[in-house]
C-alpha cells in the first residue's frame, strides 16, 4: 500500500461505463489531478496533468501512459518547477509528438512527445487548450483575461481575443470537422467564432446569461453541445449554439463543470458535479 496525501494526484479509469472504477496514484505527494487527453491517433496513450507539491514548491507535471492508463510516467523535463499548477493539456490534431499545456503562468509544447516541452507563450491561468482536427496546425487556449490563437502549431501564439468580454475563460473548443468554428465560455456566457478567432460574438440565445462553469459536445454530433450555468441549469444546442434549450437536471449543489460522452452512443451523457 502506497503512503499518500488524502489529496495526491490520481488517475482513474472505467471500462464497464462507470459501474467500476480502477485508480493510479501517479505521485504520493500532496496535489491534485485538473486535466487528461487522449492522443487521437492511438487512444492508447493518454496523457495526465496537474501538480504536486514538495516544499516550498507546487510543482505543475505531465504524466504519460501508453497502455491505456495502466501505468504512467512523469514526461514533466522543461516545466518550470514554480510554475504552480498545470491546467490544460491538447494533443496535436495529426502528430500525436506535438502536446500543449498550459500552467499558472505559462504555454509549453513538446514536439518529442513529451522528452521535454519549451516555452512557447506566457498567460495567467491557462485553464483550457483546444487543437483542432479541421486544421491541425490551429489552436486556441483559453486563460483568466484572454484567449490565445496560434496558427503554426503552438510555435508561437497571439490574442484572439476581439468581440469577447468578460474573464476566466475556463473552457475553449475547436469545432473537429469545420476550422472556422471555435467556442468559448467565461463569466458572462458563450461565445462564437466563424472565422477562426479573428472575432468572436454572443451566442446565447434561449440562454440565462450567467458564469459558464463547463461545456462540451460529442464528437459524433458535431453541432450538438452541452454547457452548465452556475447556480441555473444545463442547456443543450444542437446548431453550433445558435439557440440553446434549457434542460431539467438532477443537481444537489447546483454546478456541473463538465461533460463526457459514451463512445457509441452519443445521447449517453455523463455530468461532473461540482465546481471544478
Amino acid at each position: 500500500r502506497l503512503n499518500v496525501s488524502p489529496y495526491s494526484l490520481q488517475f482513474y479509469k472505467t471500462t464497464n461505463g462507470g459501474s467500476t472504477w480502477s485508480v493510479v496514484t501517479l505521485n504520493a505527494n500532496q496535489g491534485m489531478g485538473y486535466c487528461v487527453t487522449i492522443d487521437p491517433s492511438n487512444a492508447n496513450t493518454i496523457y495526465a496533468g496537474g501538480y504536486y507539491y514538495i516544499s516550498p514548491d507546487y510543482h505543475p507535471c505531465v504524466f504519460k501512459s501508453t497502455n491505456g492508463g495502466s501505468s504512467f510516467t512523469e514526461i514533466s523535463t522543461g516545466i518550470a518547477a514554480t510554475g504552480y499548477y498545470l491546467y490544460s493539456l491538447a494533443v496535436h490534431g495529426t502528430n500525436p509528438n506535438i502536446i500543449y499545456a498550459g500552467t499558472y503562468n505559462t504555454l509549453y509544447r513538446t514536439i518529442n512527445g513529451g522528452a521535454n516541452w519549451t516555452q512557447v507563450g506566457s498567460a495567467t491561468y491557462v485553464y483550457s487548450i483546444s487543437a483542432s482536427t479541421a486544421n491541425p496546425n490551429l489552436a486556441y487556449a483559453g486563460s483568466m483575461s484572454y484567449v490565445y490563437k496560434s496558427t503554426d502549431a503552438g510555435a508561437t501564439w497571439i490574442s484572439s481575443s476581439t468581440g469577447l468580454s468578460g474573464s476566466y475563460f475556463r473552457d475553449v473548443y475547436a469545432h473537429k470537422t469545420n476550422a472556422n468554428l471555435a467556442f468559448v465560455a467565461n463569466n458572462t456566457g458563450f461565445f462564437k467564432t466563424t472565422n477562426s478567432g479573428s472575432t468572436w460574438n454572443p451566442s446565447n440565445y434561449g440562454m440565462a446569461i450567467g458564469s459558464i462553469d463547463g461545456f462540451a459536445g460529442p464528437g459524433q454530433l458535431p453541432a450538438t453541445m452541452y454547457t452548465s450555468y452556475e447556480e441555473i441549469a444545463v442547456f443543450k444546442t444542437t446548431n453550433n449554439g445558435s439557440d440553446w434549450t434549457s434542460l431539467s437536471t438532477p443537481v444537489g449543489c447546483g454546478n456541473i463543470c463538465a461533460f463526457a460522452f459514451y463512445n457509441t452512443d452519443p445521447n449517453t451523457v455523463y455530468a461532473l458535479e461540482g465546481y471544478g
